[in-house]
């Protein structure tokens, strides 16, 4: 019984894996548009993205239904399965095998979290561009750090920047 949820175990890693591959893929999509500025690109990845992490979600619960049922079969609290554990009762090649998949998702979603954040300074960069923008249009190219006060009543805008 054991094998049975092992096999089921490393067939749902692959399909994480699988899925963050083409989260990754998304995330380097997101970035060209990001530098090209293409919002309308930018929102079709953001849409296609939010319904892979959804099925990604729904394979994780998965896991660890399969990993609470795994821990049954071998006798083990469902919170102490962890990997140190589980190699204890593997077998060697269920061993490699879990191993190897476990290992090839973790890098992908390092190469992930490393995208995201990148994207996330191209982001922060755009938004500070904007605001640098709006200002202008407001009339407020002054210094945006003096130490004097900016007289009030001077200088008018065009906008209503309170609405």
């Amino acid at each position: 019984m054991r094998e049975i949820y092992i096999k089921k175990m490393a067939e749902n890693l692959k399909e994480q894996t699988k899925g963050y591959k083409e989260l990754l893929k998304y995330s380097e999509e997101k970035k060209a548009a990001l530098v090209l500025a293409k919002m309308e690109k930018l929102d079709s990845i953001i849409q296609q993205e939010e319904e892979l992490i959804k099925k990604l979600g729904a394979f994780e619960l998965e896991r660890l239904e399969i990993q609470k049922s795994l821990a049954e079969a071998l006798n083990l609290p469902h919170q102490d399965l962890n990997w140190d554990s589980l190699r204890n009762v593997l077998k060697k090649e269920e061993e490699e095998v879990l191993a190897g998949i476990t290992l090839e998702l973790k890098k992908v979603i390092e190469k992930l979290s490393d995208i995201n954040s990148l994207n996330k300074k191209l982001l922060d960069q755009s938004l500070k561009m904007v605001q640098l923008s709006l200002n202008t249009i407001a009339g407020e190219d002054e210094k945006i750090y003096s130490k004097e006060p900016k007289p009030k009543g001077k200088g008018g805008s065009f906008l209503d920047i309170k609405a």
